[in-house]
């Protein structure tokens, strides 16, 4: 996924997607010869967010950072050398970021911006619309019936 620095609170919103964020994302799918296939963001609508990391535990002798020494075999401490065993902490992420819709300063002029794009429960059938129409013309010409 490409974002464009231009593109605003998409690309501030783009900097704060962490992995396992759930995310929607509109765009156009282009060519690339170094990828493949990349999409250009339009506009993404965050689904849900990961509010947890694994990371290596501390050292139980002094309290460092620990690298893992591979799948199983624990972990050495950074500071003062230190082996031992241990599992990845599960550690809360303070995020930036909340759920909603985040979309390009600037975007094709075939692109429906967000603001005017209407919730579920906002929506209004058509009949209604025709129906309410047809009592206020009536009601502002009496003399003519619908």
């Amino acid at each position: 996924m490409i974002v464009y620095k231009e593109t605003g609170e998409l690309n501030l919103a783009a900097q704060l997607l962490k992995q396992g964020d759930q995310v929607e994302i509109v765009g156009a799918v282009k060519p690339s010869t170094e990828l493949g296939k990349v999409i250009e963001a339009e506009r993404i609508r965050v689904v849900s967010l990961n509010a947890y990391e694994y990371r290596n535990p501390r050292c139980p002798k002094c309290g460092g950072p620990s690298e893992s020494l591979g799948k199983g075999k624990g972990f050495r401490c950074k500071k003062c050398g230190y082996k031992f065993q241990g599992e990845k902490v599960k550690v809360e992420i303070p995020r930036g970021l909340s759920l909603g819709t985040y979309q390009a300063r600037y975007y094709r002029h075939l692109t429906k911006p967000i603001f005017l794009e209407l919730g579920e429960e906002e929506k209004i059938e058509f009949e209604e619309v025709y129906k309410r129409l047809r009592e206020i013309l009536s009601s502002m010409n009496p003399k003519r019936r619908p």
